[in-house]
């Protein structure tokens, strides 16, 4: 029983909030898989600075209780006092925990700047009375993990600091400025945990998400992607100095000049550590010895569609590949109404080689160059990889066509999230990281059209100079094939890959 609080400024005005007794009511006696552990800290028990500590601040043993309870659950309930706010938001935050929030009317923080459809449970105040109704407003259990790791992330890019709050805010009134609205307070549906996947992108006709990977070398590249791109850009970006980068936020991807990329307020930036806890850093600047850089693509892939949110179509790109031409958003919003119709269905996007500054505006320019210079597929030497890209049937295709998987080829795709595997991130190296998700969505049966009007364009010498062993990806192959053919009953392969399967060298890595 806590003791009267003083009178606060909704208590005089008579706006007193009964969702908490009604809560402990109803999870009173609660018992087995549903449990709940609800506590409520009264006002006197919270922590005040204390001289004997040097002015921090000393916590009494119930607050450190419950801040413990909160780092070691999934879900953190945030009923509303007297006010629609509390700070136990930003505590459930701060303890990478799913906020569930019962404050009817209230808008999240930061919403111009982040999107927490992925990231909190928004609950009608009705359902405080009835633990069973509480229970189906929380997402499936499939969707904990990503939601947890979506919770990680904004606390690291928006609450982790005070200089990451004090620039978030600033960042959030800028966007919130040039829109010219508040959005929306968030709402949701029982079991959705912010909306199926896709229910918002439908309201919206687009829900769209490029995902990269990126790194402070292609930073230039990354500039050109998003000026070609006006839709969602999630970017996971490998970052060498952690504590400056997560200081920095989005500053963290300008150009020397000092720039941002365009239209910053669409950018969901996740910040993966170059040095993971306790291990080696995986890329060593040109000293990866036998493996070359142990560059964790397939890692920086997932953590870019984890940050997708509520979009439900993805299409993951190099990050030094850009997109042309017209209205890019228009064209593929149309394939996207096609794959969420029919989630079996992918749709190629063919990649081209472009002369640095050199500028296509259009299909046929791209095939008057070709026809001129005898350019082919994107590198000569990954004509394999591109193979399903089908150049010569593309060349007079009006409407998509279908491209039945070959071996080796990896072309970039459009593809509904709900049937797209995670990247597997043993691949930590080159050779074969994007091949695998390839071999195994042919093995899950997602068909691919080519479509003929959209294509993506690589910058020649855009590469930046980084120690690349292919055969540190050929050393994952066997137990990724193996595992597939398991899982699927799906197996593939070729003359050139029982070659690469005896090299000396791949021998020589999986010996080592």
């Amino acid at each position: 029983r806590c003791p009267p609080p003083a009178a606060s400024w909704a208590r005089q005005h008579g706006c007193r909030s009964l969702v908490r007794p009604r809560l402990n009511a109803s999870l009173h006696g609660q018992r087995g898989n549903d449990s709940f552990r609800v506590s409520f800290v009264c006002s006197d028990e919270l922590g005040t600075p204390d001289s004997a500590h040097g002015g921090r601040i000393k916590y009494s043993a119930s607050v450190r209780e419950r801040y413990r309870r909160s780092m070691n659950s999934t879900f953190v309930l945030v009923p509303r006092g007297d006010n629609r706010w509390n700070y136990r938001f930003s505590e459930a935050v701060g303890a990478c925990a799913i906020p569930v929030v019962l404050a009817d009317g209230l808008s999240l923080p930061l919403e111009p700047l982040v999107d927490w459809s992925g990231a909190a449970v928004v609950v009608p105040e009705a359902a405080a009375d009835d633990a069973a109704t509480l229970l189906r407003w929380l997402p499936p259990r499939r969707r904990w993990d990503e939601m947890l790791a979506a919770v990680c992330r904004i606390n690291a890019n928006h609450f982790a600091t005070r200089q990451l709050r004090d620039r978030s805010i600033v960042d959030a009134a800028l966007l919130l400025l040039r829109n010219g609205s508040s959005p929306a307070p968030a709402t949701e549906t029982p079991g959705g945990g912010g909306g199926a996947p896709g229910e918002a992108a439908d309201r919206q006709g687009g829900g769209i998400c490029v995902a990269v990977a990126a790194t402070a070398d292609r930073v230039g590249a990354l500039h050109r992607l998003a000026t070609s791109w006006p839709g969602l850009l999630s970017v996971a970006f490998l970052s060498h100095n952690f504590t400056r980068d997560a200081a920095l936020g989005l500053r963290a991807l300008a150009a020397p000049g000092g720039s941002l990329p365009a239209s910053p307020g669409r950018i969901a930036l996740s910040l993966v550590p170059n040095r993971p806890s306790g291990a080696r850093p995986y890329v060593r600047r040109g000293r990866g010895g036998l493996f070359g850089d142990l560059f964790p693509t397939n890692l920086l892939r997932n953590v870019a569609l984890d940050a997708c949110g509520a979009a439900d179509v993805a299409l993951v790109l190099d990050v030094d590949f850009s997109f042309c031409c017209g209205d890019v958003a228009r064209t593929l919003d149309r394939y996207a109404r096609a794959v969420r119709a029919d989630t079996g269905l992918s749709y190629v996007l063919p990649a081209f080689e472009a002369a640095e500054g050199e500028v296509i505006r259009s299909k046929g320019e791209l095939l008057d160059r070709l026809d001129r210079s005898g350019a082919g597929v994107f590198e000569k030497q990954a004509q394999a990889s591109h193979a399903c890209d089908r150049l010569e049937q593309w060349r007079g295709a009006t409407e998509p066509f279908a491209s039945p998987y070959t071996y080796m080829c990896e072309p970039y795709l459009l593809v509904h999230r709900s049937v797209l595997p995670p990247y597997d991130e043993s691949f930590v190296g080159y050779g074969k990281n994007r091949l695998s998700l390839h071999y195994e969505l042919a093995a899950r049966r997602v068909r691919m059209e080519v479509a003929p009007d959209a294509f993506v364009l690589h910058e020649r010498g855009s590469h930046a100079s980084r120690s690349k062993a292919w055969w540190a990806g050929e050393t994952c192959w066997p137990a990724f094939r193996k595992r597939v053919w398991e899982a699927h009953g799906f197996w593939r392969s070729s003359r050139r890959q029982r070659q690469l399967d005896a090299n000396p060298r791949v021998l020589q890595a999986l010996n080592r």
